[in-house]
């Protein structure tokens, strides 16, 4: 479980516990009302985390060395999802993103409206490749990916798009939706309200989606 964001806030007290030689890694989080995201009731509760992991929570006392910061009067919860932002536009240069977190913000998603915002949003990369150079440089959230429709569809249709996708086109799009889905998409996303995806037909939709249903993944669209 990864560290919480706490929201609503704009600065919080750091102290040190003690100033001896023990060296402790942990930091403990107290008097915040925590929401834990199981959906159970908020709870006043500390919160110790130790490297990028929540070791403890409960009523919890200080360790000797132990950072500690005061909650009070915050909310402390999971990080949020935000599953269609386009977030990701900018990933390139601005990879810390302090707009995302100040929200509570950790994960957001990619491939949305079927294609990605960086660059001019049809230039194809897998994902297995794109993963490759995120573990690289990633940036201060986690990201994950979508099979981008448009940009699969324009990988294998180049500028002659403006038409329904043949047999061959439509098979050639599920060899990419898969490859994309045993990389670890989420599943299919299209935007068939714009070009590319507009000239789609309903039978390579379903094709496509069929394909990514079979690695166990969902259909997203803008309609």
């Amino acid at each position: 479980m990864r560290l919480a964001q706490i929201i609503l806030a704009v600065c919080c007290t750091v102290t040190a516990c003690d100033s001896g030689t023990v060296d402790i890694s942990s930091t403990l989080i107290v008097n915040a009302r925590v929401i834990d995201g199981t959906g159970a009731p908020a709870m006043q509760a500390s919160v110790r985390i130790d490297g990028d992991k929540i070791v403890a929570v409960g009523r919890l006392d200080a360790l000797r060395g132990e950072s500690v910061i005061d909650a009070t009067g915050l909310v402390l919860a999971p990080g949020f999802i935000d599953p269609h932002s386009h977030a990701d536009s900018d990933l390139e240069n601005y990879r810390h993103m302090p707009g995302i977190l100040s929200q509570g913000i950790t994960t957001i998603a990619r491939g949305l409206d079927g294609s990605f915002s960086i660059d001019d949003g049809f230039t194809f990369q897998p994902v297995s490749e794109f993963n490759r150079a995120f573990e690289a440089q990633p940036a201060a959230v986690n990201l994950a990916s979508f099979a981008a429709h448009g940009t699969i569809r324009s990988e294998v249709m180049g500028d002659d798009y403006r038409r329904e996708a043949t047999a061959d086109e439509i098979k050639a799009m599920q060899a990419l939706v898969a490859a994309d889905m045993e990389a670890g998409a989420l599943g299919l996303a299209t935007g068939l309200e714009y070009e590319p995806g507009i000239y789609s037909s309903t039978e390579e939709i379903v094709k496509l989606a069929s394909t990514a249903s079979a690695y166990g993944g969902t259909y997203s669209s803008h309609m």
